[in-house]
């Protein structure tokens, strides 16, 4: 097995402001990490009234993805401001990328 990490991310499109989690659960003991994976939050980037493409790439995990002992799922967030009519939140498209290491 090679030494080096994939260094995963979520790309998103996505309308307004929404976050994004890539979890992993245990699927023997259950065990979830609330922290998450990878970490996407659409504030970090310049705002935009159209949908728009951004990636996050996790701050903290560098490994592989036990696809084996356990599953992996995305927890979504939209977040529309309560006074706003008209200023939806949505996300159409999410995909997990990886930045291949040097083999």
């Amino acid at each position: 097995m090679a030494s080096n990490k994939f260094h995963y991310g979520l790309e998103l499109r996505y309308l307004g402001h929404v976050t994004a989690k890539l979890r992993q659960v245990d699927l023997h003991t259950g065990n979830d990490p609330d922290a998450g994976l990878v970490l996407f939050d659409s504030t970090k980037f310049a705002a935009s009234p159209s949908f728009k493409v951004e990636t996050a790439f996790a701050a903290q995990f560098e490994g592989v993805l036990d696809f084996v002992n356990k599953a992996c799922y995305v927890e979504a967030t939209l977040v529309a401001p309560a006074l706003l009519v008209g200023h939806p939140a949505a996300i159409s498209i999410i995909k997990v990328v990886a930045k291949q290491p040097d083999f």
